[in-house]
C-alpha cells in the first residue's frame, strides 16, 4: 500500500524548498571587517533597532497582547541600512526591496543578519 503522508509534513517540506530557493537568490555575505563594523554601528547608533533587538531589563511590550515590533522587523531595518546601495550586494538586495510581496526573499536576507 501507499505511504501515509501528513498534511503538516507536506506543508513544512514545501516551505523548506521555498526557503532553499530564496537562499539561493541571496548571495553569500563576506563579513569583512568594514561590513561587520557597519552592522555594529547600525545597531548602536539607532535606538529603535538597539532596544528592539536588545530590550532593557524590566517590563517590555508584550507580543502576545499585540505590542511591540517583531525582531525580524529590526533585522530587516538592518538589512536596509547595510545592503541598500552597497557596492557589492546592493543590486541583489534591490530585488528584495522591489517586491515586498515576496516574503521568502526578504526572510532570506534577514537570515543573513540574524545568523
Amino acid at each position: 500500500m501507499g505511504t501515509k503522508v501528513e498534511v503538516g509534513d507536506t506543508a513544512e517540506a514545501i516551505e523548506k524548498v521555498k526557503d532553499e530557493r530564496d537562499d539561493e537568490e541571496v548571495p553569500d555575505i563576506d563579513w569583512i571587517d568594514t561590513l561587520t563594523w557597519s552592522l555594529v554601528s547600525a545597531v548602536t547608533s539607532d535606538d529603535t533597532i538597539r532596544k528592539g533587538l536588545y530590550p532593557e531589563p524590566g517590563a517590555n511590550a508584550s507580543m502576545k497582547n499585540g505590542g511591540g515590533t517583531k525582531k525580524t522587523e529590526h533585522h530587516w531595518a538592518l538589512c536596509k541600512v547595510l545592503f541598500d546601495g552597497h557596492a557589492e550586494y546592493g543590486s541583489a538586495f534591490e530585488i528584495a526591496l522591489g517586491d515586498l510581496k515576496e516574503k521568502g526573499l526578504r526572510q532570506a536576507w534577514v537570515r543573513k543578519i540574524k545568523n
